[in-house]
């Protein structure tokens, strides 16, 4: 009977034992799964971290090179544009022109605005040289679309050039000539954008203070420089 009872003892003993060690290993397994999650994640999270700082690096650096040729696309604009009357025409000044479509509208525009008198003469000693006027205008055109303003700007500097190219002769003009002459070119401007069909209002409106613009340009220029009329 001791026997027997001991042996019982033992048996749960044993089984206790077996058990606890059970039980001990599972806690140790759950916190060895556990400390794995936890370095899985922090890998993560330094990868994750890498990855947007590689970001940035590059973000940083596309930005670099894109203001970069902006620099060089505007300095090739503007250094074609002064040099414009050593062309036959202006597709020279156009494809620099169609490349530096990425700068500003507002930067482009001045552009035009401050070189149109040397497109006017430009053209008109070509039209001297015996090129033809049609042929001119479709050279123009892609070069005023690309300083973002409206391919008819094309036929305003046509007809200014004509006038140009048949006056029989030139004289100095007062202010006062100057202003009149601005003041009916900038009305016939008005006229034609306000009947101008197949756009919409707003653009119709940015059109007409874009002419604005220009118009008050020309007037603080009027007299800093000497002009010529027939």
């Amino acid at each position: 009977m001791d026997v027997l009872l001991g042996i019982g003892l033992l048996s749960a003993l044993a089984y206790g034992v077996y058990r606890a060690a059970a039980a001990n290993n599972g806690l140790m397994a759950r916190r060895r799964e556990a400390a794995n999650q936890r370095a899985s994640a922090r890998q993560r999270s330094q990868a994750d971290l890498a990855r947007q700082r590689a970001e940035q690096i590059r973000r940083r650096q596309q930005q670099l090179r894109e203001r970069q040729e902006q620099v060089v696309a505007s300095r090739r604009l503007q250094l074609a544009l002064r040099q414009i009357q050593q062309c036959p025409d202006f597709r020279r000044a156009a494809s620099f022109a169609t490349q530096a479509r990425g700068l500003p509208l507002a930067f482009r525009q001045r552009k035009f605005r401050r070189f149109r008198q040397s497109l006017v003469q430009h053209f008109s000693r070509r039209l001297a040289a015996g090129q033809e006027s049609q042929a001119l205008v479709e050279s123009l055109a892609p070069l005023v679309e690309a300083l973002g303003v409206s391919a008819f700007e094309a036929d305003y500097i046509r007809v200014e050039a004509e006038r140009v190219r048949r006056a029989p002769q030139r004289r100095q003009t007062s202010y006062a000539e100057q202003f009149e002459i601005l003041q009916r070119q900038h009305e016939d401007r008005l006229t034609v954008l306000r009947n101008l069909a197949g756009i919409d209002a707003d653009t119709r409106e940015q059109l007409l203070e874009s002419e604005m613009t220009r118009f008050r340009e020309e007037l603080l220029g009027i007299g800093q420089e000497p002009q010529s009329s027939t």
